[in-house]
């Protein structure tokens, strides 16, 4: 943490005087509409990590390898594929002045629809690495179907989170509030279970905040919405 807050002061002072050409009215415009993404990105940088945390402190470290290893082959590899996604979705959807409710529509109906070869592609690169990870890292079927359909949920939850952010400042404004909630979801879930924590447990805490980051998008997209 303290390396990255380095870094950060450090490209901030390199850039300084990169930067005097741009206007002040120009900074002022962009920290209005970056502001929202500065609050829901803060929040992401603090809920990193708090399920390692649990684990390591109520599982033990043994196990934090174990879920480490479910952990990065699955729910990580999901959120590289959604940033991939996102590099094309984001710029498509901010140009696209057509009905945006119907565009989402055809959004999920394909995501259904792919859905079973992308679980099964998770499944199988999340059994593959197990099996690269060692012997000290068992394949466990219940912990593979749950790890992957969780997988599955976090990419589309990415497609969908970036979907909304690309309306402009409303859109990053929901992203924002909604991902903090869907993080204090988690955070409570957590809280809640921990005397009786287990490695199965992880998933589905994780797939409860998700759901909920995905039925408000879908209720804020179809609600409130249009094609402006």
């Amino acid at each position: 943490m303290i390396g990255y807050g380095v870094f950060v002061l450090a490209v901030a002072a390199f850039l300084k005087n990169k930067f005097r050409f741009v206007k002040s009215s120009q900074k002022k415009t962009l920290f209005h509409y970056g502001s929202y993404a500065i609050l829901g990105a803060i929040s992401g940088f603090l809920f990193n990590g708090v399920d390692k945390f649990f684990v390591h402190n109520y599982l033990g470290s043994s196990v934090l390898g174990i879920y480490s290893a479910y952990f990065t082959a699955s729910i990580a590899l999901a959120g590289q594929l959604g940033v991939i996604v996102a590099n094309i979705l984001f710029p498509v959807v901010a140009t696209f002045d057509g009905d945006r409710q119907k565009l989402l529509k055809k959004i999920n109906v394909s995501f259904l629809y792919f859905s079973p070869i992308v679980f099964g592609a998770h499944a199988t690169v999340l059994w593959l690495a197990l099996h690269l990870f060692g012997k000290s890292y068992p394949v466990s079927y219940l912990h593979l179907t749950e790890f992957s359909l969780v997988a599955l949920m976090f990419l589309y939850f990415n497609v969908l989170w970036w979907f909304i952010a690309a309306k402009g400042r409303s859109g990053i404004l929901f992203t924002s509030i909604h991902g903090i909630i869907s993080g204090l979801l988690f955070v409570l879930a957590l809280s809640f279970g921990r005397n009786t924590l287990t490695l199965s447990d992880l998933p589905v805490f994780w797939a409860l905040a998700l759901l909920y980051g995905i039925f408000a998008g879908n209720y804020y997209v179809f609600r409130y919405d249009s094609n402006k």
